[in-house]
């Protein structure tokens, strides 16, 4: 039986007496929490939490839990191959002795080193070096080595502040980041994410690095992966009941809206107002926003009272007290035009 949730990204899969999923033996790892529709308070898996992929199509992965199998947006789960060879992409990383950060260190790699993962502990895996070494290491220091990736990837620089979209996944280009490209016919370029997603670039909006041709999903713009993690989870809250004070349980109200987008999707937690929010970050100029920015308004006529998350083209994701939902809304509109006061940047690299 295939329930459907309330919106098109919340696919739940049950199995039931003879219906049973193959195993692809392919472990992954949530890179976020994941919440159903019924109970956006307690997530239904939790980030870092392991799961086996049980099958996987375009735009999800089938995974099991309970004898439940779920059927969940990739844009949720690192897929981490075992039994293959995995590429340094921070600049040093350390082996210890045990899955904890605190463990002793054997030895340390450099970017670009090469290790063997066996398996999976958590937020840590257990690799093998051909020195004969073996140890745990923080897995986000990592990525699949994979030679017929680096054979076509193009290292890329955007040139626009926009917005993709692909199966409901979104990818941020930040005018001036690096990005991975891959060539898409003779003069075009899909930009592919730190997950391996790939998103049709518009014309004109990247253009190939003058920096050596570097294919590493590691040379990924961190500032891209964190504001597509904010834009993606503010999407993903579209829809959501405005409910005063509130910050998921019940719903949210503006500065809850955005303190929530930023808390779960990258940890950082804002001040809970409106009014103490415009006093983080920096200041930016309307005319040079990002998706990701926050965008300050007089609605009461006595200050800073409305707070939205820019996410490009023109266009804000907040919580209307109007509309008494969370909503995508042009911020060209009249009444925003009039009372827009100030636009602060919380990721700056």
């Amino acid at each position: 039986m295939l329930m459907q949730g309330k919106r098109n990204y919340l696919w739940i899969l049950v199995l039931i007496g003879m219906i049973s999923i193959s195993s692809l033996a392919d472990t992954g790892i949530f890179v976020k929490d994941f919440f159903t529709n019924d109970n956006k308070n307690n997530p239904l898996f939790a980030e870092a939490e392991e799961v086996e992929i049980k099958e996987e199509n375009e735009s999800t992965y089938i995974i099991e839990k309970n004898s439940i199998g779920y059927e969940i947006p990739r844009e949720y789960i690192l897929k981490v191959p075992v039994n293959k060879n995995y590429i340094v992409i921070d600049n040093s990383i350390n082996i210890v002795d045990k899955p904890d950060i605190n463990g002793k260190v054997l030895v340390s790699l450099k970017k670009g080193d090469i290790a063997y993962l066996e398996r999976i502990s958590g937020d840590f895996g257990y690799f093998s070096l051909n020195s004969g070494t073996k140890g745990f290491a923080l897995l986000k220091g990592f990525e699949l080595y994979n030679n017929e990736q680096k054979a076509d990837a193009l290292l890329g620089i955007s040139k626009v502040s926009t917005v993709l979209k692909s199966n409901n996944v979104y990818y941020v280009l930040a005018k001036g980041e690096e990005v991975l490209l891959r060539k898409n016919g003779d003069n075009s370029f899909v930009v592919v994410d730190e997950y391996g997603n790939e998103f049709k670039a518009p014309e004109g909006s990247v253009e190939i690095s003058q920096k050596a041709n570097i294919s590493s999903r590691s040379m990924i713009s961190r500032r891209s992966s964190s504001l597509s993690k904010i834009v993606s989870t503010a999407y993903s809250l579209v829809g959501s009941p405005y409910a005063y004070s509130g910050t998921g349980e019940r719903g949210y109200d503006c500065s809850g809206f955005t303190y929530s987008v930023y808390k779960k999707s990258i940890g950082i937690e804002l001040p809970r107002s409106s009014r103490d929010q415009v006093n983080m970050g920096l200041s930016v100029n309307k005319s040079d926003l990002i998706p990701g920015d926050l965008l300050f308004f007089n609605t009461s006529g006595s200050g800073i009272s409305h707070v939205g998350l820019y996410v490009g083209d023109g266009k804000m994701i907040h919580a209307s007290s109007g509309a008494k939902k969370v909503q995508v809304t042009s911020i060209s509109e009249s009444y925003y035009v009039k009372r827009y006061i100030s636009a602060k940047r919380i990721i700056t690299n």
